[in-house]
């Protein structure tokens, strides 16, 4: 199950959600507005729950795999 991120607005460093959702579950809280305490910042940060998954989605390191991937290329 990918794991739920969103950026840090101060920072624009990655914020674990701590949240590991399957993507066939992900329809239930697509909607959702969440909060969360940023490490980074210390401030409290909300944002919508189909914006994190995005984001994450199109990680560096995603579209790393994915580069490696359209190239055949294991992604480790």
């Amino acid at each position: 199950m990918p794991p739920l991120h969103t950026r840090c607005p101060n920072t624009q460093q990655w914020i674990g959600t701590g949240i590991d959702i399957a993507p066939e579950s992900l329809a239930k809280v697509w909607s959702a507005w969440m909060k969360i305490d940023c490490p980074h910042c210390g401030e409290t940060h909300g944002f919508w729950v189909r914006e994190a998954y995005v984001n994450g989605a199109i990680s560096d390191e995603n579209l790393s795999g994915l580069e490696l991937a359209s190239r055949g290329i294991a992604h480790r």
